[in-house]
């Protein structure tokens, strides 16, 4: 065997319960893998990565479950290894149950634990919008943005330059208009 693959579980919630009477309450909780550990041959030993994600907690979210930030550590034991981390924001549409990933930032820096915001150098920031209407994400502080209804991507965008961790300015990379029947 040249490789293994080790996932540690992280568990959300309970997003749910129900009385039964004298039996313990029914509970509803998620699953979701929190660490990759792999080991993978090579010729000069064992290639040893780790990947750590963390979702959004907040119970009763349109998000809940869902990853926020993902960090790829790489090769753990080469000195010369840098981490990237990547951050996902989601935009919930209307209706609610409607949730479409807005922005994707990925950024050369070690995020290992939960809550972290994007430092180092930017790598990639790529934004989405939806139907037709202007960029937005769910905390972004715009009032009132128009929120997608079907959730068709319309329009892809590029970091082209950044300060640091920020993106300065995008540069469209596909613009996309569906028929009545949705399709392309």
């Amino acid at each position: 065997l040249d490789k293994a693959v080790v996932n540690v579980p992280t568990i959300i919630g309970p997003t749910a319960s129900r009385s039964r009477g004298t039996l313990p309450d029914l509970t509803a909780k998620m699953v979701r893998p929190a660490k990759t550990l792999t080991r993978q041959a090579v010729s000069y030993g064992w290639r040893k990565t780790e990947t750590d994600t963390f979702y959004n907690r907040t119970l009763g979210k349109s998000t809940t479950g869902m990853p926020v930030q993902v960090d790829d550590r790489g090769e753990t034991s080469d000195s010369a290894n840098v981490s990237k981390c990547t951050y996902t924001r989601y935009l919930t549409g209307t209706p609610s149950t409607l949730v479409v990933p807005a922005e994707v930032i990925s950024t050369s820096q070690d995020c290992a634990g939960a809550g972290a915001t994007p430092s180092g150098a930017l790598l990639s920031d790529v934004r989405t919008s939806y139907d037709h209407n202007a960029f937005a994400y769910d905390g972004d502080g715009q009032q009132n943005p128009a929120l997608p209804k079907v959730g068709d991507a319309t329009l892809d965008q590029q970091a082209s330059t950044a300060a640091g961790a920020t993106a300065t300015a995008f540069v469209d990379q596909a613009a996309t208009t569906y028929d009545s029947y949705g399709r392309t």
